[in-house]
């Protein structure tokens, strides 16, 4: 009957946005992965460090104290430093230190796909994945040990938690957005550059 035919066909629309859902995944896991290889090719021990690196690297031995003590003097935020301080309690390596920075870009792969793909379409979502995955800038940033990549990844964050609060106007979402623009502004000071362009945005 007409009720059967309806279900029937729902269940086939159903089953293929899951089929879909799942291709895309799979495509951009792909990708993801083939991105994080090539930053691994750039990542080796003999490369030299940046004069930012070798900064990056002192402040972030000088431990918690120096290091916040550091970042005011410098004007620099503590943030990264925080983290680096703890990952070097792992190992000194200079390539196992490089590779915090390989991992936050190569999490940007994924998640730049995710918050295309929700604020303009899945298509758009997999081109911005492959841009982000070999961009050269984009890989340098992600074999750099200062603060940038992770500022990249906030970033994505920030977008997708503000779009999110503006489309439902949960509180969730404007609890994640002020606790990531929080990190970030603990991150770099360009982050006070997002507090006015969403303030503008919400008094508009």
């Amino acid at each position: 009957d007409l009720q059967h035919v309806f279900e029937s066909n729902y269940l086939k629309m159903g089953f293929i946005k899951i089929k879909l859902a799942s291709r895309e995944i799979l495509v951009v896991a792909f990708i993801s992965l083939v991105g994080f290889f090539v930053r691994l090719t750039f990542l080796t021990t003999d490369r030299f460090l940046t004069y930012d690196e070798a900064w990056t690297l002192a402040l972030a031995k000088a431990g918690i104290s120096g290091i916040i003590n550091g970042s005011i003097s410098a004007i620099n935020l503590p943030l990264h430093f925080l983290l680096l301080h703890l990952w070097l309690k792992i190992n000194q390596n200079l390539f196992f230190l490089r590779f915090s920075s390989v991992l936050l870009g190569t999490l940007t792969i994924p998640l730049i796909w995710f918050v295309a793909k929700k604020l303009f379409s899945p298509k758009v979502g997999q081109i911005a994945s492959l841009l982000v995955a070999f961009s050269p800038a984009f890989i340098f940033e992600s074999i750099n040990l200062r603060m940038y990549a992770l500022g990249i990844l906030e970033s994505l964050l920030i977008i997708y938690f503000f779009w999110q609060f503006l489309k439902s106007q949960k509180n969730f979402f404007l609890f994640a957005l002020s606790l990531i623009i929080l990190l970030g502004l603990y991150t770099h000071q360009f982050f006070i550059l997002a507090i006015l362009a969403f303030s503008s945005q919400t008094s508009n």
